[in-house]
């Protein structure tokens, strides 16, 4: 029996499923009964998460809460040494003649793999999409031979076959192939849109020997195609239907905005859902001139160069935020400013922090020659900032953006600002992401550019379906506030 989980922007897909596990525990179904994937790992601890809170579990009494490739894994017997690290795609690297520095094991989109080498994602994809890879070649290529391509992949397989390796898409081949399924009673896909052809394969295995299978997603979400994922197979399943009809995100002056871009997807399931009970409030803008020096933001474009300028402006002002899971302030700067401050205060700091604080002040301005490496200091032992003057060569005792002198000027400049504003430099209230990275999050606030990349913009007038998608899942993040700023180029998403 199969069970579909139509689960529109908000209304708890996760939550749903997680009640339907803790029916079948009440029941007296054993854990081990139970299979719970998701599509990324992101997801997939998320979920154990809560599942281990909500059922006073430890994460070993949840064998089957993972991510596909996990299970491939563990089904396969694999040691975790057999798959491939970044230091083997280095060697690999070298063997081809190309830097192969940009890997990405897990990227900010929670894609299991990923590179910033065009033939690695050619071959990557190819198989996700169970295609050839000349097929791939041909469709999306851009400035690489066939016969290259063709080379480099020969070579890899060779590389991996010689080395004992495997790839993540390499364990659910070989799942697929041979691998031993359990025996589940019921099984739970989560982010189901999401999966890619070979995934989908791993699902239908698992189904096989599972009494009954709950597959959750929404199709209007489902916004990896170019990652491989086979968007018209979750369209076209087949199985008993049911709509989580009420969002707790979605307020009511963008739910119908958000309804209106749905619409114009054109194939897909069709779905109904209410907004929460609160007003909030829509805006359209035609430039970036918003004050977001206050409450929760999140700052959304298709690309990570259309942030660019964004994160430029975002420092002149003086603004502290996140992307791509990095502080704009790094967070050893933001500890040597606060253990600084705190020996001005008259507190004690131990041998580790105040070798960081040196580190940031120049010899014989902040701290003595010879001084720096803190030899007669023992480890563990606290001192003031009396003591490091008088035995330990602290030269400066004034506030951290004239003692600590080797923070560049710029930085130092920003940071002043940021604290100017009020910021705590713990957690920014700021966060910048691409829509695809920002997937599965919300925000009370959310700016949303329209602009697109040439390749986008080229996509769009072909398949205008999948960017309606991204935008679709750009909306649906906030919680409070959507502000939408106009295409500020040439090329932009028709609103």
């Amino acid at each position: 029996m199969r069970h579909i989980i139509l689960g529109p922007p908000g209304t708890g897909k996760t939550t749903k499923l997680l009640n339907l596990v803790d029916e079948k525990i009440k029941e007296g179904v054993p854990l081990s009964k139970i299979g719970y994937f998701s599509f990324t790992r992101k997801a997939a601890e998320e979920a154990v998460t809560r599942a281990c809170i909500k059922f006073n579990l430890e994460r070993k009494e949840l064998p089957f809460f993972r991510t596909l490739h996990s299970l491939a894994l563990k089904q396969l017997g694999l040691p975790q040494e057999s798959l491939m690290k970044r230091y083997d795609y280095k060697l690999l690297g070298e063997k081809i003649g190309i830097s192969l520095n940009g890997i990405n094991l897990e990227d900010e989109n929670g894609i299991v793999f990923s590179s910033d080498k065009e033939f690695l994602s050619h071959i990557d994809i190819s198989r996700a999409k169970k295609i050839s890879l000349k097929e791939q070649w041909a469709y999306n290529a851009k400035d690489m031979s066939w016969e290259k391509l063709d080379w480099i992949y020969r070579t890899y397989k060779k590389f991996k076959k010689i080395n004992e390796l495997y790839d993540y898409t390499d364990m659910l081949s070989k799942f697929n192939e041979k691998g031993q399924s359990p025996k589940l009673d019921f099984l739970f896909i989560d982010e189901a849109q999401d999966l890619s052809k070979l995934q989908w394969q791993t699902v239908d295995k698992l189904a096989q020997s599972s009494k009954e299978t709950y597959i959750a997603g929404d199709d209007d979400q489902a916004i990896f195609r170019w990652a491989g994922a086979d968007i018209e197979h979750f369209i076209n399943m087949k199985g008993e239907i049911h709509i989580l009809k009420q969002s707790h995100r979605i307020p009511q002056s963008i739910h119908p905005f958000c309804v209106k871009l749905s619409k114009r997807i054109k194939n897909r399931r069709d779905k109904e859902y209410i907004p929460r009970d609160h007003k909030g409030k829509l805006k359209f803008h035609n430039n970036f001139h918003i004050d977001v020096s206050h409450e929760e933001w999140l700052i959304l474009a298709t690309t990570n160069y259309l942030l660019d300028k964004v994160q430029t402006e975002l420092i002149e002002q003086g603004i502290f935020f996140k992307r791509k899971n990095r502080l704009s302030i790094k967070n050893s700067t933001i500890n040597v400013i606060y253990n600084w401050e705190d020996l001005r205060k008259g507190k004690r700091v131990i041998k580790a922090d105040v070798k960081s604080i040196y580190d940031l002040m120049s010899s014989n301005v902040g701290v003595k020659h010879g001084f720096k490496n803190l030899n007669s200091l023992p480890d563990k032992k606290y001192v003031n900032l009396y003591t490091l003057a008088k035995k330990y060569g602290l030269l400066r005792k004034d506030e951290w953006y004239n003692a600590l002198d080797k923070i560049p000027l710029i930085d130092r400049v920003y940071i002043r600002a940021t604290l100017r504003r009020g910021a705590k430099l713990s957690e920014p209230k700021v966060k910048l992401s691409t829509i695809h990275g920002a997937k599965g999050s919300e925000c009370q606030n959310v700016i949303l550019f329209t602009d697109l990349s040439r390749e986008a913009d080229k996509q769009y007038f072909i398949n205008p379906d999948d960017q309606t998608r991204v935008m679709y899942v750009g909306a649906t993040r906030a919680k409070e506030a959507l502000h939408i700023i106009t295409p500020q180029t040439t090329r932009g998403f028709i609103l």
